[in-house]
């Protein structure tokens, strides 16, 4: 699990979390109802509405799955925009972006920017009784 926090003129922006997750079968990927029941689950009272759920056309690295979420955390009006996203080798890894409602204007679309920049790494090749 990692995070990194976005800061403009000393105050936070957005948070992403990264974290991986079980890879699936070479070509294939979590299904798009689990993981979509998963940013439920994680979200809990938290969650007002899944907003929009969109498969980002695949690329280099594989498919992608784009989540978004409104509620209030903390008193605070909030979006995240969550992120499956795997490679034809079936790694896959889950990014979620957490904007403040009123803030979400100034992060534009920096999320698909960071995403479209994802390259998985290579796993070596398997050899006989590994």
């Amino acid at each position: 699990f990692r995070s990194l926090r976005r800061l403009e003129n000393g105050r936070l922006v957005a948070q992403c979390n990264i974290s991986p997750v079980a890879s699936a079968a070479p070509g294939r990927s979590t299904p798009r109802g689990e993981f979509v029941r998963d940013v439920r689950r994680t979200l809990g009272d938290r969650l007002n509405q899944v907003q929009k759920i969109e498969t980002i056309p695949a690329n280099s690295t594989g498919g992608t799955l784009r989540v978004t979420a409104s509620g209030v955390d903390h008193g605070l009006a909030m979006t995240w925009v969550y992120y499956l996203c795997t490679a034809p080798t079936g790694q896959q890894v889950s990014l979620v972006f957490a904007v403040e409602q009123r803030l979400l204007k100034a992060w534009g679309s920096r999320d698909r920017d960071i995403v479209s920049t994802l390259v998985f790494p290579k796993r070596p090749p398997r050899t006989a009784g590994k």
